[in-house]
């Protein structure tokens, strides 16, 4: 194992997040589908099925972004306006799938610990800083975040993330953002439950919900699981 990487050979993640929705989508895709569409019903989207299209084992569990997270969802054609929306490297989509009855779309974001959730906010400069600030300040609006809410700093992957719901959206796909929270994940910094439920409505707050409800997004929660889940036979 090289010490500065997150993966073996075959793509396989070492720990944390991207190990456990590795695990999840190629080992545990019942499960995990089961988890998303009880929570999209608790909030009104009423899907029967979903069909997991990232990260595939057989594609070496590659996570899309720009034009290959489109193509994975088979949106191809919105690459020209994805351009207009956003600069290039954008979000890298820890899971993507499509949900039945509809079509509708599952954009992922998978986190172990809640201090995940933080980052060193935008370091784009220009002009892909300033098509990065306009397409969040139109999806705060969407959205109706208090205008205020600082969505360059800390909480920006949150940010950008609700920026791509918001975008395909607008092309008319409905897009729902699940946020799936990994616990007791030992592999890294296991969290409980309640520790979860405890830091997520600060945080959501934070961005500008003060209801503490993210329009179209949803929480997931669900128990961790060794490495030896992965590597394993089938």
């Amino acid at each position: 194992m090289d010490s500065r990487s997150r993966t073996d050979t075959a793509g396989r993640a070492y720990a944390g997040s991207q190990l456990q929705m590795q695990i999840y989508v190629s080992r545990r895709e019942a499960e995990l589908s089961a988890a998303v569409l009880q929570a999209l019903s608790a909030a009104g989207a009423d899907f029967r099925t979903v069909r997991w299209v990232a990260p595939l084992e057989s594609e070496g569990f590659r996570e899309p972004l720009d034009g290959s997270f489109l193509d994975a969802l088979g949106l191809g054609h919105l690459r020209t306006p994805l351009q207009s929306f956003w600069p290039k490297r954008g979000p890298s989509w820890d899971a993507l799938a499509l949900l039945e009855p509809g079509p509708g779309i599952l954009l992922v974001e998978g986190k172990s610990y809640p201090e995940e959730i933080f980052g060193s906010g935008c370091v784009a400069t220009e002009p892909a800083r300033s098509l990065i600030s306009k397409s969040l300040e139109a999806t705060r609006g969407w959205t109706g975040a208090r205008v205020d809410a600082d969505w360059l700093g800390p909480l920006y992957q949150f940010a950008n993330r609700l920026a791509h719901v918001h975008f395909l959206r607008g092309a008319g796909h409905p897009t729902w953002l699940a946020n799936v929270c990994f616990l007791n994940d030992r592999t890294t910094r296991p969290t409980t439950l309640e520790e979860w439920q405890t830091r997520l409505q600060p945080l959501k707050r934070q961005l500008g919900f003060e209801s503490g409800s993210v329009p179209h997004s949803v929480d997931v929660f669900l128990e961790a699981y060794p490495r030896s889940e992965l590597t394993s036979a089938i």
